[in-house]
């Protein structure tokens, strides 16, 4: 087996006796990849959906960048089993440029906190952290001699967290925003890979991948105001439904076999197009703020802040090590 991606877990039992009667040869492979397109993580910040007229023209944050590695240690028998424990996370980060008001009336003195004349200053960034921890069995099918496909399934703990903050000046006092969704289940993996030897020591890999996991989310909206208000000053928590999240990843790849240190290596360079669905992290339209929710406080018809995000397309080149392959 050439190398592998992300993957967790199926059970062992459903493996034939006879899989296990060989001495298995063990493996590893670390990968590190950087994705320089990234999409679909487009954030709108505050009310502006909800009164257009009343705030400065906030654009969406969306991810410049994002870092991805895993590590993947697995066993492979003198029959085609092989099994595979595989760690890997992803980082996206994104920061739009800063956006410039006005100095008109200080909010306190207009009686508006949420005016758009109050906001001279807008800072906003955003932070996607995805951990995922696989365990898969698969077996080889020899095609030819040259070439073979690979099937696996698995179980797979999908872990992310989505994190958006924003700072605005408001002529006087600073509000400062965060906007967290976390979500932490085990569900399934499933895949397949192909590898052709060419050259004699060169090879080509493809592998496609499906992953889910179902379960609850925890969002959370918090507004503090430095100097002004306590820590905290309101916090909010979005009642949450059983959702499903979704994770999905094609690559192709070509590498080269040598010898490290005395031992069987490998060196492969590729190209791949990482998708998380499943990504709701609008947040809270009526959360208590001491008593009436908040937008019954200053405007009729508070809407949601943030986008669902359903969709985040990370693509871009990694490079694979491995050992004993």
């Amino acid at each position: 087996m050439k190398r592998s991606t992300l993957a967790l877990g199926l059970s062992l039992c459903l493996m034939a006796p006879a899989a296990f009667a060989s001495t298995p040869t063990f493996y590893a492979n670390l990968e590190f990849g950087h994705a320089n397109q990234v999409s679909g993580g487009e954030y709108n910040y505050e009310f502006l959906a909800a009164f257009p007229g009343s705030f400065p023209p906030y654009p969406p944050s969306d991810f410049d960048s994002a870092d991805n590695r895993a590590l993947t240690i697995g066993a492979h028998f003198s029959n085609p089993l092989f099994v595979e424990l595989i760690v890997s996370r992803a980082e996206a980060e994104g920061h739009e440029p800063t956006i410039a008001g006005s100095p008109f009336t200080p909010c306190p003195a207009s009686g508006n906190f949420f005016g758009g004349q109050c906001s001279l200053r807008s800072d906003f960034s955003g932070e996607y952290r995805s951990r995922n921890v696989d365990l898969i069995a698969g077996w080889d099918f020899k095609l030819s001699p040259a070439s073979t496909l690979s099937p696996y399934i698995g179980a797979r703990r999908i872990k992310f967290q989505d994190r958006r903050i924003g700072r605005d000046d408001l002529g006087g006092f600073v509000q400062d925003q965060e906007l967290k969704t976390n979500f932490d289940h085990i569900g399934y993996v499933i895949g397949g890979r192909y590898n052709l030897e060419f050259a004699q020591t060169w090879f080509f890999g493809a592998e496609l991948q499906h992953a889910h996991a179902s379960g609850k989310r925890d969002r959370a909206l918090v507004l503090e105001y430095p100097g002004a208000f306590p820590p905290g000053f309101f916090y909010g928590i979005r009642p949450d439904d059983h959702v499903g999240v979704t994770q999905q990843m094609a690559r192709i790849e070509i590498g080269k076999h040598f010898l490290f240190g005395g031992q069987k290596a490998t060196i492969s360079l590729g190209y791949q197009d990482q998708r998380q669905g499943g990504l709701d992290t609008s947040q809270t339209t009526a959360t208590n703020l001491a008593g009436p929710n908040l937008g019954a406080q200053y405007v009729a018809g508070y809407a949601a802040m943030g986008d669902r995000n359903d969709d985040i397309s990370m693509r871009g080149f990694y490079v694979n090590f491995g050992i004993n392959q």
